[in-house]
């Protein structure tokens, strides 16, 4: 019976990449072109909310779409506080609370804030369904009043969810 060795060969790690060049493009692609992209997202929020607002919340679309955008911003807003906790050119001094703090309280706002985003959209989605399969009864079914509540409902649950591990972890660390 022939006798088989493996034979394991190590070898050395292959730098793709210059450690200051990726350290380069890390700065630019986080500190400059992600924040052009977030305060781009606040301000085109801000113009989606006040457009709604002038439109009137007679119809639930309305109030679902404004409950999204009010969400992104909250998103966008906690993702810039999150980019400028990782600044590398902002010493810890220079602030007032913690970049270790400002961080875990940006991720945590950051998840929040997604978690709620992907549940009114699914609710949007299931208006939009409605709309379909029950074209002359869906203004009955989901009210403004209606779509008010389920929005808010949303935003407390998961408010809700979220804190609760956010103080668990606070309390054993």
């Amino acid at each position: 019976m022939a006798e088989t060795k493996s034979v394991i060969t190590v070898s050395k790690p292959v730098v793709v990449f210059d450690p200051l060049i990726r350290y380069i493009v890390t700065i630019i692609v986080s500190l400059l072109l992600a924040q052009i992209v977030c305060v781009f997202g606040i301000v085109a929020n801000v113009i989606n909310i006040k457009l709604f607002r002038k439109l009137g919340y007679q119809d639930g679309v309305n109030v679902t779409l404004t409950a999204l955008a009010i969400n992104d911003l909250g998103a966008l807003l906690s993702e810039l506080a999150f980019l400028n906790s990782g600044n590398p050119f902002i010493s810890e001094w220079d602030v007032v609370v913690s970049k270790v703090a400002t961080g875990m309280i940006s991720g945590y706002s950051q998840e929040y804030f997604v978690r709620v985003s992907s549940a009114v959209t699914t609710f949007a989605a299931l208006e939009r369904c409605l709309c379909v399969t029950r074209p002359l009864k869906v203004k009955s079914m989901i009210t403004t009043k209606k779509a008010v509540m389920v929005n808010l409902c949303l935003f407390l649950i998961y408010l809700a969810y979220l804190y609760v591990q956010f103080i668990w972890i606070g309390l054993f660390t």
